[in-house]
């Protein structure tokens, strides 16, 4: 049987427009992961960790988990990772002993320095799809959406 959602015609166009976003993602991560597969030397959390620490620079882990969208305490694993395979450093806080700051290591840059273009080829690759106008509407849209919150 099937059903139908009960609701406005913008309930159900949010809903379905949600459910095209959310496969879209996916399909868009594992189209990358097959042109870049990193499962061999990072998962996407550690990469995400690396490229925050090589753009900008040393941060406190609260500061990372903003930046990738994850909350610290789910970082705690990932980090304990990178700093068991040497790839970033917890340094103490002059400030603050009860942070840390986290860095790149020399291993770290090396490795995020080699496989960051990959990944950009890959994504870059991905939406080729779309021409440049294209491109920049979904761009415009996607922080739209999801910068709507703090508007409130």
């Amino acid at each position: 049987m099937i059903r139908q959602v009960e609701g406005s015609e913008s309930r159900r166009l949010a809903l379905g427009t949600f459910t095209k976003l959310m496969r879209a993602t996916e399909s868009l991560n594992q189209r990358i992961d097959q042109l870049c597969p990193l499962r061999d030397k990072l998962t996407i959390s550690q990469f995400a960790v690396l490229e925050a620490l090589y753009f900008h620079g040393p941060m406190k882990q609260v500061e990372i988990a903003r930046k990738i969208l994850k909350t610290p305490g789910n970082l705690t694993t990932v980090i304990d990772n990178l700093v068991r395979n040497g790839l970033v450093d917890r340094l103490p806080s002059a400030l603050d002993r009860r942070a840390n700051t986290i860095g790149l290591t020399a291993a770290g840059e090396a490795l995020i320095a080699e496989v960051f273009p990959q990944v950009a080829d890959a994504i870059e690759t991905v939406f080729s799809v779309l021409d440049t106008h294209e491109l920049s509407e979904l761009s415009r849209l996607l922080k739209k959406l999801g910068t709507s919150h703090m508007n409130r």
